[in-house]
């Protein structure tokens, strides 16, 4: 049964689907209060914004980036000072498991508080990343700069949640692109410029929701087409002499006047490739069925509210680069994982509340930087009937239950 509620953030009116609120039962998590856009920003400020700050390490004082907007006032480690460190016993990562009589968002609070944070090089060069200037995340990569979650890149700058891309400037969830620059959520395109959702393009300029197509400039929604402006087809000569006029034009005046024509469009086809079958408002996706607003997204199966997903299952509320994941809610980046809820930057684990960086882990409920945990609690270890009876306590304290009122 479908209800409408107002959301406590902004106000505004928000629906749950029928299939959402049989996820949400079959999972025993309570309805949400917030509408999607609220809950895909709450959960994505761990990861989804690139931004960095110069401090300097606490131990040997080299200055560092660090890739959080608050800091709260935590000591700051190079890699370096931090490895040798825990070595030595010196610092490590907090371990206060639960304590009853106090509210367990104010303990996974104080814990997060707690965490020193390793801050990223202003250069690194190591056998993953050669020649990486103020960025992050970059495994594979050769000639970054002021980039952000790339894989197999050279020569990128300011460019994030990129793959396998050559020569590219000003790129955002994109894949196998070169010599590109401003590219939105494009795949196997060359040679282009201020393209947003396009797939296999070369050559084009100024387009949106183009496939297959080159030598096209301000354009919208067009297939197989070649020496296009504003949706026009030219022949070739009479096209390099007009694309000339444009690109002589100051580029403010240049985007009003694309921005102009698309005005005067309606809305393009989405990109849907493959069989889309009971699929309903999306856009840009592949090989999806039964799924309810998903963007950006191949692989789907019986899930909603995606962006930027590949091959899930049964979930809902998953964004930032999440790949291989089933049985989740309300996540972000991470990948070959099952029945993770309320986290963050997770890989490889199972059966995880609340808790963000963990590595080959299951069972863990609040965590934060673990490797290889299991029963695990506010980061503590605890045995399997101990860890069952928390949580049990804990997820009546915080109402973590559904409730069809």
């Amino acid at each position: 049964m479908e209800q409408k509620r107002i959301c406590k953030t902004c106000t505004k009116e928000f629906l749950i689907i029928r299939q959402e609120a049989e996820f949400l039962k079959a999972h025993d998590l309570p309805l949400p209060t917030e509408c999607p856009k609220c809950r895909k920003e709450k959960r994505e400020k761990w990861v989804s914004v690139p931004y960095y700050k110069e401090y300097k390490c606490f131990n040997c004082g080299e200055p560092v980036l660090v890739w959080l907007k608050q800091t709260d006032n935590r000591p700051v480690y190079c890699h370096s000072c931090t490895t040798k460190l825990r070595k030595s016993g010196q610092i490590e990562i907090p371990k206060p498991g639960y304590k009853k009589g106090i509210s367990f968002l104010k303990q996974l609070n104080d814990l997060v508080n707690s965490l020193y944070i390793v801050g990223a090089p202003y250069r690194e060069n190591t056998r993953y990343a050669e020649n990486a200037i103020r960025s992050y995340e970059c495994p594979f990569t050769k000639n970054t700069v002021d980039s952000f979650d790339l894989s197999k890149c050279i020569n990128t700058v300011n460019s994030q949640h990129i793959i396998t891309a050559n020569n590219c400037v000003d790129s955002t969830f994109s894949t196998r692109i070169e010599y590109s620059v401003q590219t939105i959520s494009c795949s196997n395109c060359s040679n282009s410029s201020y393209l947003t959702y396009c797939n296999s393009c070369t050559d084009c300029h100024y387009c949106d929701n183009c496939n297959d197509s080159s030598h096209c400039f301000g354009c919208s929604g067009l297939r197989n087409k070649k020496y296009y402006i504003f949706n026009k087809q030219y022949d070739k000569d009479t096209y390099y002499e007009e694309v000339n006029d444009l690109l002589n034009l100051p580029h403010n005046e240049l985007l009003e006047k694309v921005n102009s024509f698309k005005q005067t469009l309606p809305i393009p086809a989405t990109i849907q490739d493959g069989d889309i079958s009971n699929c309903k408002y999306t856009s840009n996706v592949a090989n999806c069925t039964n799924c309810y607003y998903a963007f950006d997204s191949y692989n789907i199966q019986n899930c909603g509210y995606l962006w930027h997903v590949g091959t899930t299952s049964d979930s809902w509320d998953l964004s930032n680069m999440v790949r291989k994941t089933t049985n989740s809610y309300e996540c972000s980046d991470l990948a070959h994982s099952d029945h993770c809820y309320y986290s963050s930057k997770l890989f490889d684990v199972t059966n995880v509340y609340f808790s963000h960086d963990l590595y080959k882990c299951t069972n863990c409920f609040g965590c934060v930087k673990l490797h290889d945990a299991k029963y695990h609690i506010l980061n503590k270890g605890y045995t399997k009937d101990e860890y069952d009876e928390i949580v049990s306590l804990i997820r009546d304290e915080i109402n973590l239950h559904y409730d069809s009122n």
